[in-house]
């Protein structure tokens, strides 16, 4: 991923018109799920683009190497749970709520990290701090939206988005939490065609089409197994 105004909440990109994207799920740490997975697809590194839902860290071994993905032009992700729970530790190691996922047993590689590399730990945190809340793609056809969690329900998605990047912490709080997406007669999500989604466990990807809209909710497979080719119905 470029990089990015650790503030910006919001990374809106132009629709890729040199080869494909594909948006996966939670990473959580697992490295040789991504290569497998992109190997799979025969990924074209010059021309496609990846799209995660977030939480690249924690119950994996290879959280560092997940994390350093965020370098790569070709890779981009919005902000998970968990990788705010370790912006926030980073930030501030006393016990506290906000961070409680960063001090869980299986997520003890952040604090050992901070004890044995903390120049290492600082270049995580800073990394994770970059990454938006929500991307948009303006496509030609289609306009795709990314998310960790879910939006508010009814919210259209240019007000979700308006609200992120004033900060607004109860919109802030629905991306990274809320479960689940997609809920039959629910209230559409106006102003986009598709809504990518992870943080909910599932084995494979659901596709929950909201009543009265074009509009499509993709639950993603978390942990992360599947690619699927944005805007593919």
């Amino acid at each position: 991923m470029p990089p990015a105004d650790q503030r910006q909440a919001v990374l809106r990109l132009a629709a890729n018109t040199r080869g494909r994207d594909f948006v996966i799920g939670d990473l959580h740490g697992c490295l040789e799920a991504v290569d497998d997975t992109l190997a799979a697809v025969g990924f074209d590194t010059s021309a496609d683009r990846l799209f995660c839902c977030g939480d690249l860290v924690d119950r994996g071994d290879d959280n560092e190497a997940v994390v350093a993905l965020i370098d790569e032009p070709w890779f981009y992700s919005v902000r998970g749970n968990h990788d705010q729970a370790a912006i926030d530790f980073l930030a501030d190691p006393e016990p506290s709520d906000h961070h409680r996922l960063a001090t869980t047993p299986e997520n003890l590689w952040l604090r050992d990290l901070c004890r044995t590399q903390p120049e290492q730990a600082r270049r995580v945190g800073e990394r994770l701090a970059s990454l938006p809340l929500a991307i948009s793609i303006e496509g030609q056809a289609a306009r795709i939206g990314i998310v960790h969690a879910g939006v508010p329900l009814g919210m259209a998605w240019a007000h979700v988005l308006r609200e992120l990047e004033g900060s607004d912490a109860t919109v802030v709080e629905e991306v990274l939490w809320t479960r689940p997406m997609g809920l039959p007669g629910a209230p559409v999500t106006l102003g986009v065609d598709r809504i990518y989604a992870g943080h909910t466990p599932l084995l494979k990807p659901r596709h929950a089409a909201m009543f009265g809209t074009s509009t499509a909710v993709v639950c993603t497979a978390s942990p992360a197994r599947d690619v699927i080719v944005a805007g593919a119905p």
